[in-house]
């Protein structure tokens, strides 16, 4: 019988099996023959590429749709995670390669301090000041200071950013409180935005009010407890959590429900479940399939809905804290990181962080335990790392199968630094590492600062005013490039 090469494969059928495998095997096939070579370079095998980075990371894609990026920026997009992987782990010290400072209007001065790197790179929100807004930048685009869309807003606003169901939009959801002589009015507004369609703008899907005549529960004392793409969850107390309300704002669908549960610290959503966690276990529910009334009024006199509780997993080792990893942007995928704070010592200026990766898997081998109930194994911490107690609080980015977050020391404006650490659910031991990034002469001194970062995409955006106060402050918007930008006719504004 004569033998067959590999390279005698017919080309599509050698395509299909190269979109198998990870990013180092499809590179490292250009160094074996010529034909793997150029096969490697096939569109449609970096635009799968591109597509499961957008889809496993919930990132917002950089144009719409993918096909009309060229295979050569298809791969620069794809293979950024794994660069700045090892940027971070063979470099002590990282200088951005290019910086840019967006000149805003007086802006972040006191409680107005916001801003927020859509995950990949693109886009960006910030709140200015005089008259109060929230505005869109395109951060590709040749003059990223004039905004994409700009929505006017009242009181004292607090937001929230998640991904829409929808292709190429995502959703802001705009809590306010308005101060009467009498009484603390509150309002709920969400709105869709398509950045890649002309003359793009924030549309009002929802909406709710605080009116005391109109609300019985008093679901507004504070912002949602959870968030998700398509439902909020609302309770009175989430320490003492009994009774709730979800509401499925696209849909305007509401249903009240009771759980019984442990003590509850925190509440967040995992694609088509509520994660009730508790002080050292979290427990699992269903969200209700059915049950729902079609407005909140509706909800007066109806009985709550219990519901189920699938299960509950221990935390090995036992937490001290526990809170929510990342921004509620993640909440949609599959698994959720939760952080928690190893006992502190008040004589060690560092302490250790736990992390949990808290998931669904619907395929939960049970085991029984000693008194003939099933449960579901314990749920073991994957990985820890020494923070500084000043910076627990700072939000994480999983990436590329580790976790970052960026923060800064108020001992150096001169340095930001990133901490990560790496064999992300691989279950083998964790890589811990840090990395100072340089922003010299820039930041001036006593500057209060937001940092907001894509590792994905390589780029970081930093929020900061001036030490003065009053009409004497003003903000700065600078971002951070770490690899080369695509340039603003690489990414086409297609519309949808």
């Amino acid at each position: 019988m004569a033998s067959i090469l590999l390279t005698d494969i017919p080309s599509d059928i050698i395509i299909q099996i190269f979109a198998l495998l990870d990013l180092q095997d499809l590179i490292s096939l250009r160094k074996t023959c010529k034909k793997f070579s150029s096969l490697s370079y096939e569109k449609t095998l970096w635009l799968q590429q591109v597509d499961k980075l957008y889809t496993e990371n919930l990132l917002f894609p950089s144009s719409i749709p993918l096909y009309s990026l060229s295979s050569s920026l298809l791969e620069d997009i794809a293979t950024r995670p794994v660069r700045w992987e090892k940027l971070v782990l063979q470099q002590e010290e990282i200088t951005p390669l290019r910086t840019r400072i967006i000149s805003t209007p007086l802006a972040f001065r006191e409680n107005a301090f916001h801003s927020f790197l859509v995950p990949g790179g693109r886009f960006l929100f910030a709140y200015y000041e005089g008259p109060p807004r929230l505005v869109l930048l395109d951060l590709c685009t040749e003059n990223p200071d004039i905004p994409l869309a700009t929505l006017a807003v009242s009181g004292r606003p607090g937001f929230c950013f998640v991904p829409s169901p929808f292709e190429g939009t995502f959703s802001t959801l705009v809590f306010t409180r308005l101060i009467h002589s009498t009484a603390t009015q509150k309002f709920l507004d969400v709105y869709d935005i398509s950045p890649y369609e002309e003359n793009c703008k924030f549309t009002k899907i929802a909406s709710r009010d605080s009116d005391p005549q109109l609300i019985s529960f008093d679901v507004f004392t504070h912002p949602p407890t959870a968030i998700s793409a398509n439902m909020l969850v609302f309770s009175r107390n989430p320490q003492q959590l009994q009774l709730g309300i979800i509401w499925r704002f696209r849909l305007d669908e509401w249903i009240k429900f009771r759980v019984t549960t442990p003590h509850v610290v925190k509440i967040f959503l995992l694609h088509d479940s509520i994660i009730f966690m508790h002080a050292s276990s979290f427990s699992l529910c269903p969200v209700p399939t059915t049950g729902y009334v079609c407005n909140f009024d509706a909800l007066r006199g109806l009985p709550e809905v219990e519901l189920q509780v699938l299960y509950e997993r221990m935390l090995l080792p036992d937490p001290y804290g526990l809170n929510q990893a990342t921004d509620y942007w993640y909440s949609g995928s599959r698994y959720h990181p939760m952080v928690a704070i190893s006992e502190p010592s008040f004589f060690m200026p560092v302490s250790p962080l736990r992390f949990y990766n808290i998931e669904h898997d619907k395929n939960m081998i049970y085991v029984r335990s000693s008194i003939g109930e099933a449960c579901a194994p314990p749920n073991r911490s994957w990985g820890a790392i020494q923070v500084e107690r000043t910076v627990w609080d700072s939000l994480w980015i999983p990436c590329n199968g580790g976790i970052y977050r960026v923060f800064h020391s108020s001992n150096n404006v001169a340095h930001f630094y990133c901490q990560g650490l790496k064999s992300f659910r691989q279950g083998t031991a964790a890589q811990a590492f840090s990395t100072i990034i340089n922003v010299r002469n820039i930041i001036p001194d006593g500057a209060r600062i937001r940092v907001s970062m894509c590792p994905h995409s390589g780029r970081a955006s930093l929020t900061w005013s001036s030490p003065g106060s009053g009409s004497d402050s003003s903000g700065q918007i600078l971002i951070l490039d770490f690899f080369e930008p695509p340039h603003s006719t690489d990414l086409p504004n297609s519309t949808l």
